[in-house]
């Protein structure tokens, strides 16, 4: 989806999935952490959270759009 919506503005959501998913209450397995106006301006903030500037280490921070 790479249209933009005119009545709406894009936002980025940086995500946290928390695992093993509890089976009892899925929904508590998965946090909106926070939510920017830019791309970039996400993947740097997962990538802070996440300790991966300038290394790649598995992680559960992802960003959504």
């Amino acid at each position: 989806m790479n249209r933009r919506n005119k009545k709406y503005s894009q936002g980025f959501a940086v995500v946290r999935v928390d695992t093993p998913v509890d089976q009892a209450y899925p929904e508590n397995s998965i946090s909106v952490l926070k939510i920017f106006a830019t791309k970039e301006t996400a993947n740097a903030e997962r990538d802070r959270l996440s300790g991966r500037v300038g290394a790649t280490y598995p992680n559960s921070f992802k960003v959504a759009d």
